[in-house]
């Protein structure tokens, strides 16, 4: 048995694996802002992500929160731009948030109208139940959502439910030879039990940081310490 990564909070609630937690971080926490989980950057993100998306990709990014990394790199990349993205999570409080900042940056013309910042979809949606008809997109993203639910302060054994319904689902959804790409700041020992359950191809990418980074005031986890990995999953 390995212990999971915990995420220390200073919400009220401890349970990073529960939907009332983010609820409790949109609402009250450090979530109110924007908020980006590793303190990771697009600059960081570009390059690898870049080689793994194919143009005209339909994405589904599980568990946004109200990061815009993804959008980002989108918009940097010229190949990228007739990709389509909807965005899920299941906080109803951090949807909105999204929504407004939408519509904010719409009438006041702070992007471009053509930007993924404004014509990505938001819908709340638990990532373990996806509305989607199978086969629906080529690329799913996830930047913490597994690392949430490993975060539950227990003995990890390898045999969490809701991980295993989440990629049961995220398989379900993804086209045949699609890709599923995972950041995490777990170590793959934590998280191969799971992925190997399914028939698909596993590559890890070691994610190299900006040697200057600096701690933002508003992070509540010591990000410094993890090694970020993307996991390019391939159906």
């Amino acid at each position: 048995k390995r212990q999971g990564e915990k995420m220390n909070s200073e919400s009220s609630l401890s349970n990073p694996s529960e939907p009332t937690y983010w609820e409790d971080w949109y609402e009250e926490g450090p979530g109110k802002e924007e908020y980006e989980w590793y303190n990771i950057t697009s600059e960081e993100l570009r390059k690898e992500l870049g080689k793994e998306i194919p143009s005209d990709s339909n994405i589904l990014q599980i568990g946004v929160g109200n990061s815009i990394i993804l959008e980002s790199i989108l918009d940097d990349l010229h190949s990228l731009k007739g990709c389509h993205l909807i965005n899920i999570d299941i906080s109803h409080t951090v949807i909105q948030q999204m929504l407004m900042k939408q519509k904010e940056m719409l009438s006041g013309k702070l992007c471009p109208s053509n930007s993924f910042l404004v014509r990505s979809q938001y819908l709340q949606m638990n990532a373990t139940q996806l509305s989607f008809n199978d086969e629906s997109f080529n690329i799913v993203f996830d930047k913490g959502t597994i690392d949430a639910l490993l975060s539950h302060g227990k003995d990890e054994t390898g045999e969490d439910e809701k991980i295993f319904s989440l990629l049961d689902q995220v398989h379900r959804v993804l086209t045949k030879s699609g890709r599923f790409l995972l950041i995490s700041g777990n170590d793959s020992s934590l998280l191969f039990p799971y992925l190997y359950s399914f028939d698909w191809k596993i590559d890890s990418i070691p994610i190299q940081r900006t040697a200057n980074q600096k701690k933002s005031s508003k992070t509540v986890v010591d990000f410094g310490r993890l090694n970020i990995t993307l996991f390019v999953i391939k159906k």
